[in-house]
Order: structure tokens, then C-alpha cells, then sequence
């Protein structure tokens, strides 16, 4: 039994949208015609005509911000994975830092306290308290 319904209604019984119906109807997918007021009416043989694909993975019924979405959130994951792996080396740099940091405290307290500064009067030098300079050949 054919059932002639507007595009609009036919696209809610068959479970898509209107602009998906409108373009299986331009590729002869569906029967379809005009009226003389410009509106779009579909022929409706059986509950869901068979176009031989599967409403679910035609393309022509994927709206092209599904496909936007779902790759924004494969980079989402993406990201999380590499803020993960950042956070973890951060984590471990931070803790060989603080290892090195208490090491270098350990060992200067084993070393020997500095010679006290030699100044200039013990070399005979007439200015007393200032320190003598070492000599760098560079």
C-alpha cells in the first residue's frame, strides 16, 4: 500500500532527518515529487523502503557535526593520554630534584669548613681586610 506523506512527516516516520530524506530523493534512493507550491512529498511503499544501506552508516543521514564531535573527542582523549604521561615525568623530575637537593646537603655537611679568606695583610699588602685575589688565567 503507497503512502504519499510531505517530506517532513515521512523523515519522522522513517527516523532521519528532512535534509537526509530531500537527498536520497534528488539521488532517486526514494520516490518523491514536487507540487506546483514548491513542497516535497515522498512515497512511502512499506514502513522503510530498502536502499540497500543501513540508516545508521549512510553517510547522506550523518549530520557533518557528528563526525566533528566524535573527532574532537578522540583528540580529547589524545591530550588526556599526553597530560598523563607529562604529569608523571614532571612528577619524577620533581622527585629527583628534591633526591639531589638533600644529597648536596648531606655531602656539604661532611666537607671540612673553608680556610678563612687570606687578606691582603698577610701578603704584605697595606690594605688590611680586603681579600687577596686568586689568579685566573682566563
Amino acid at each position: 500500500m503507497a503512502e504519499e506523506l510531505p517530506l517532513a512527516e515521512a523523515a519522522a516516520r522513517l527516523g532521519m532527518t528532512a535534509e537526509a530524506l530531500r537527498m536520497r530523493v534528488r539521488r532517486g534512493r526514494v520516490k518523491g515529487r514536487k507540487d506546483e507550491a514548491g513542497r516535497v512529498w515522498v512515497t512511502l511503499n512499506e514502513p522503510e523502503q530498502p536502499t540497500g544501506h543501513r540508516p545508521d552508516t549512510d553517510r547522506a543521514d550523518r549530520d557533518p557535526a557528528d563526525d566533528a564531535v566524535s573527532i574532537l573527542k578522540a583528540q580529547v582523549v589524545d591530550l588526556q593520554k599526553r597530560l598523563d604521561t607529562a604529569e608523571q615525568a614532571q612528577s619524577e623530575m620533581r622527585r629527583l630534584i628534591l633526591s639531589s637537593q638533600s644529597q648536596a646537603a648531606e655531602l656539604t655537611k661532611l666537607l671540612p669548613p673553608p680556610d678563612a679568606a687570606v687578606t691582603n695583610t698577610e701578603a704584605g699588602d697595606p690594605q688590611p681586610g680586603k681579600p687577596k685575589r686568586k689568579f685566573w688565567p682566563w
